[in-house]
């Protein structure tokens, strides 16, 4: 019998950098309300540079992430500020590890 594994989701968005102390409050609260509702608490990271235009790329990253969590992800978005702070969209990707036998022979 295969077993699928739980897919990774990776969410990156963008963030003024005039804003980015805000936003790290709100991602903190984000973590938080992710937490009460038994979610697990996302990896923060951010790319080194800002972007001509002053902002930064921010990652949310969930290493064992269940689709049916979606519209608690969402909410959670809203509720900690974090949404309003967003330039742009939200862009989520889903991404699964590949079996040692898949990723070919490393020698």
């Amino acid at each position: 019998m295969k077993v699928i594994a739980s897919p990774s989701l990776y969410v990156y968005y963008r963030i003024s950098e005039a804003k980015a102390e805000t936003a790290r409050g709100a991602a903190a609260r984000l973590a938080d309300l992710l937490a009460a509702q038994r979610i697990e608490r996302p990896r923060l990271m951010r790319r080194p540079e800002a972007n001509a235009q002053g902002q930064q790329t921010w990652m949310e990253v969930y290493e064992r992430w269940d689709p049916s969590w979606l519209t608690t992800l969402d909410r959670a978005v809203t509720d900690s500020g974090l949404g309003a702070l967003i330039e742009g969209s939200r862009h989520l990707e889903l991404f699964l590890d590949l079996p040692s036998s898949e990723q070919g022979d490393a020698t």
